[in-house]
């Protein structure tokens, strides 16, 4: 599947939100893409912003290497923590990717 095909995808997934359609939690803090740019939110303003309709896009970097002696990834696996401020009702997107969370999340800025 093309990346453009999955994003459009993904983004028929997310419509219908109210305020902002989408938050990503990558690195410690939350995001939103305001005038074509990820800026951060406090934790209260995503609080508001999921309780009004927002969905999440948890991004994770999985950091762990191949070992060919071993055949297998090492290192440690990687975790989509739980967030205490989202409510239980709130889709959470859980995306694991390979490379820095940022230029994941800026995959989703049209």
């Amino acid at each position: 599947m093309s990346r453009t095909l999955l994003k459009q995808q993904i983004n028929k997934l997310l419509s219908g939100a109210s305020g902002y359609e989408q938050l990503y939690y990558y690195e410690g803090s939350y995001k939103v893409i305001e005038s074509g740019q990820l800026t951060e939110i406090s934790r209260k303003q995503a609080e508001m912003f999921m309780k009004a309709g927002s969905h999440l896009i948890h991004i994770v970097e999985d950091t762990r290497q191949w070992d060919d002696k071993l055949d297998a990834f090492v290192g440690p696996e990687p975790v989509h923590e739980v967030l205490p401020e989202v409510p239980k009702a709130v889709e959470v997107m859980r995306v694991t990717c390979a490379f820095p969370p940022k230029e994941a999340a800026e995959i989703f800025i049209e």
